[in-house]
């Protein structure tokens, strides 16, 4: 029989405490962040954008959140103390509205635009349910009770085993074939240079001050690593049935390994891209040193969606080409936008959550300008949000993988 969350008692209480305080720190930073680029994207409040919205604007977000914050935990601190007794998930969720009603009063005496505050409290209880409510109710059917911090110390204690897995994989992956390493960069290269002349020449696009292939590259750095994994991971349970079968570890390693090696891929095709601009005279800039902050979101996006594909594919075998017919489409609603404006419905493509990555990519490696951080408001809180809910799924699921493959 099932046991309920509230039922599980973990063994380091302040730890947990201090985790889950965090967790909800996290939940209303990603739906304050949320609410500034809906602000700028929605036709509501569309009036203003992120070159008008002043640092005292961001500041007097911060001081309502953390007011907010401070209210709630210290009406939980004196009510429940530092146990485990008020961070159930359902007593966090309680807790978190307060956090957020907490802000939203704060938010007032600050004159914050009412616009921003209705966006505020859309995006608190869109996160909110999505990373408390829905996976505790996940974990309370699941075959072994667990939570995500023993999961991930169990994870981590594998890591040595992961580092030799993986070089293994890479080992074999490429000593034989002839050209080796060698199709990771020519591969790429060849596809953009096909669809450059095909969109240029016969179709008349353009990139505006930068070379087409160049555009082309820097969309497929960031698509192919998505693609990849999510196509790798659709066929990840059958292919790895017999080794589920013999042995048990934790079965995430799976996919960080797809990820991994994924990792690899796009190293050098970014290498490659770099080469590239250089040639047509689009030299690194000091920006360069902020492309690992969109790759973080585009790594925690795409281990996330893996792992729900991942846990799809067993139950439907017909997601294989589900997921072949979406990466069609996904690739013209990213790779070759190019910020275009549709009006008052820019949000519409900003759902699609590599958009932001793929625009803050380019600015720091082709457009060589100062990034607009607000394109990365959405796409990492969406990609965070997929992470930790996907990963919830997986754990749960994972040990009946064995009964179905």
């Amino acid at each position: 029989m099932a046991t309920s969350p509230d039922s599980i008692t973990p063994k380091h209480s302040f730890n947990s405490w201090l985790y889950l305080a965090c967790f909800n720190a996290l939940i209303l930073a990603g739906a304050m962040f949320s609410a500034i680029q809906l602000r700028f994207l929605l036709p509501l409040g569309h009036d203003m954008d992120a070159t008008t919205y002043t640092v005292n604007q961001y500041m007097a977000w911060f001081r309502s959140v953390v007011g907010g914050y401070t209210i709630a935990y210290g009406l939980a601190w004196g009510l429940w103390g530092i146990g485990y007794g008020w961070i159930t998930p359902y007593r966090q969720l309680r807790v978190l509205i307060v956090a957020v009603v907490g802000s939203l009063i704060v938010a007032s005496s600050a004159a914050i635009d009412g616009i921003e505050q209705i966006y505020f409290l859309m995006m608190s209880i869109l996160v909110g349910v999505s990373l408390i409510t829905i996976p505790s109710r996940l974990r309370a059917g699941a075959y072994v009770m667990t939570t995500i911090d023993e999961d991930i110390r169990l994870l981590w204690g594998q890591r040595y085993s992961i580092v030799v897995w993986l070089r293994y994989r890479m080992v074999a992956r490429y000593t034989q074939q002839v050209f080796g390493v060698g199709w990771v960069l020519f591969e790429p290269l060849l596809v953009s240079g096909v669809m450059t002349i095909a969109f240029v020449y016969f179709l008349g696009a353009n990139s505006g001050d930068v070379p087409y292939i160049s555009f082309l590259l820097s969309g497929l750095v960031v698509y192919n690593f998505f693609r990849q994994c999510l196509a790798r991971s659709a066929w990840l349970i059958i292919n790895e049935g017999k080794l589920i079968k013999q042995v048990y570890f934790p079965r995430e390693i799976l996919v960080l390994l797809i990820v991994g090696e994924e990792v690899f891929d796009a190293f050098f095709t970014f290498l490659v891209l770099v080469g590239l601009n250089a040639v047509f005279g689009i030299y690194p800039s000091v920006y360069l040193l902020l492309v690992p902050i969109p790759l973080f979101f585009l790594g925690a996006l795409s281990v996330g969606v893996s792992f729900i594909v991942a846990w799809w594919s067993f139950i439907f075998r017909d997601i294989q080409q589900l997921v072949n017919i979406f990466l069609r489409l996904f690739f013209y609603v990213t790779v070759l936008y190019a910020g275009q404006s549709f009006g008052g419905y820019d949000f519409l493509i900003y759902l699609n959550p590599l958009i932001g990555i793929v625009q803050f990519f380019r600015d720091c490696v082709i457009y060589t300008t100062a990034p607009d951080f607000s394109d990365l408001f959405l796409s990492g809180t969406m990609s965070m949000v997929v992470l930790y809910v996907g990963y919830v799924v997986y754990k749960v699921k994972e040990d009946r993988f064995a009964d179905f493959v």
